[in-house]
């Protein structure tokens, strides 16, 4: 899904557009910043809320703004094909998070297996709060963004079936050689 969203963009994308697209995700960005430097200051904050914004920044520090949009875009674009894959809205929110903050290695840990004598990584998990109110901002900021690509792909992928029904059809009006 990640790789269609990232043609998509390659294809389509209008640098203003893509601006815009920046621009939306550097308000969650700024946001985050702006809670944290408040905690800083020692005003005081949910801790669900504060560790939902250092995942925000966390992320926007280790990767591009395109992949993490790419990211947001494709999980929304498989809601959006699949949507009984997430057994509700809360569930999606969660896998959205999840996904988000797999963009950095600042949320994995590792573990070593005596037995096997292997190194193992693990995804640490947040609080749940934290995790909800992570997926309902990003979907707050740029799930429109990424509905509005999934709908323009599948009008696409449609556009083009049709064609293939077309050329089926006409090749089986046509007469065999004998």
């Amino acid at each position: 899904m990640k790789a269609e969203v990232c043609r998509w963009l390659d294809r389509r994308s209008d640098p203003t557009a893509w601006a815009k697209v920046e621009a939306r995700w550097n308000v969650l960005l700024d946001h985050a910043r702006d809670h944290l430097a408040e905690h800083d200051r020692g005003r005081p904050t949910v801790r669900w809320k504060d560790d939902a914004m250092r995942s925000v920044v966390a992320v926007a520090n280790d990767a591009k703004p395109r992949d993490i949009i790419a990211t947001v875009c494709a999980v929304v674009l498989l809601r959006h094909r699949e949507p009984s894959l997430f057994k509700s809205d809360r569930a999606f929110l969660f896998q959205l998070a999840r996904l988000f903050r797999a963009l950095t290695d600042q949320h994995a840990g590792e573990w070593y297996n005596h037995e096997t004598g292997k190194n193992h990584r693990v995804y640490l998990t947040p609080p749940a709060r934290s995790s909800e109110l992570l997926g309902q901002a990003l979907m707050d900021t740029l799930g429109a963004v990424g509905l509005y690509i999934a709908t323009d792909i599948d009008r696409a992928r449609a556009a083009q079936e049709r064609e293939k029904a077309d050329l089926w059809a006409a090749l089986g009006s046509c007469e065999r050689p004998a």
